[in-house]
């Protein structure tokens, strides 16, 4: 997936093949990183620049590894990524995000939840869908509707001064909640490419302390389900470490009721660690729930061998209610 940096320094994603070329033929896609600053650095400006090079990128690889090509699902990152003029809705808001086992990280956010701001965000969908729904090289598009950093839009920023800042700001926790399970709308542009929706337990934070609501997250998934078909891939972030924690188990237990399409990322490296057993009890695991594509994060991972990659990529049986073969998409920070 590329370096995870930018979400930290305001600064533009890497999208080149490097880690995948060091093992050709083991990886079946490739995660395309674009910010929407990027994208719309004013109102009036499309610029998709990025996301073709990285297109033109995947299919020189494809040309010369036919027998193994690549697809790309496209990320649209928000948060701290979103174009100054979209954080003057309702903004700028501070918040910051602390993820487990690293710094904190402090952006600027607009309100999200609120129709000015997603109507904006379901324009620059239908712009994109014009210009790639049709493209056989997008498999997905990474869903990142109410989102305050990268796609998890799950993911809120729970405590102190972010809560405040946000509730004075006009958040509720309602809004939020709309924003979530109807997420779908905002794609409703994209008529053919499949959509996918990381789904991690949803907070309450407007009596002043995080509550935790599982039924929310389980009746975003079922309205994903209803609105898209087949073409809603449910997702986790963190296989490896949350399949296996209580909060966590509403959701996984619906996801693997649903069934595929499902597509899910491995848990930090912090959580897994770099061990090929582990990494093998992992992506088993995710191929198990019915796993169509695993993101896998590379922070060390050029260190294995060719044939240990390769191993790995064997697991994957062709099926699993993927559009053509099964992706397996490196990631990193």
């Amino acid at each position: 997936m590329g370096a995870l940096d930018f979400t930290r320094t305001g600064g533009k994603p890497d999208n080149s093949l490097t880690a995948i070329s060091m093992f050709p033929g083991a990886f079946r896609g490739k995660v395309i990183n674009v910010t929407w600053a990027q994208l719309q650095p004013t109102a009036q400006r499309f610029v998709p620049d990025a996301i073709d090079a990285a297109l033109s990128d995947i299919a020189t690889y494809n040309a010369n590894h036919p027998d193994a090509p690549l697809l790309a699902k496209l990320r649209v990152s928000v948060g701290g990524s979103t174009p100054d003029w979209v954080k003057q809705i309702g903004g700028p808001i501070a918040v910051i995000h602390q993820p487990s086992g690293s710094a904190p990280i402090g952006v600027t956010v607009g309100a999200f939840w609120s129709q000015p701001y997603i109507q904006v965000w379901r324009t620059l969908q239908g712009m994109l869908a014009m210009q790639y729904d049709a493209n056989p090289l997008i498999a997905v598009v990474a869903s990142s509707s109410c989102a305050t950093i990268t796609d998890e839009l799950f993911v809120l920023p729970l405590a102190k001064p972010s809560s405040t800042n946000l509730i004075a700001a006009g958040f509720t926790d309602a809004a939020y909640r709309d924003c979530l399970i109807y997420q779908t709308d905002d794609y409703a542009a994209w008529k053919s490419t499949r959509i996918e929706v990381t789904y991690n337990p949803y907070h309450l934070i407007q009596a002043g302390t995080a509550i935790q609501d599982d039924a929310v997250t389980v009746q975003a998934i079922d309205q994903c389900r209803a609105a898209l078909g087949e073409r809603c891939v449910l997702g986790n972030h963190c296989l490896g470490r949350c399949e296996g924690e209580a909060n966590f188990g509403p959701i996984y237990a619906r996801i693997r009721q649903l069934g595929a399409p499902i597509g899910l990322q491995t848990a930090a490296p912090t959580w897994l660690t770099l061990d090929p057993a582990r990494w093998n009890a992992t992506l088993t695991t995710g191929i198990n729930d019915g796993a169509a594509s695993i993101e896998i994060w590379p922070r060390g991972f050029t260190q294995y061998l060719q044939s240990t990659v390769q191993q790995w990529a064997a697991l994957f049986p062709v099926g699993n209610g993927a559009a053509t073969a099964p992706v397996v998409a490196p990631a990193s920070v």
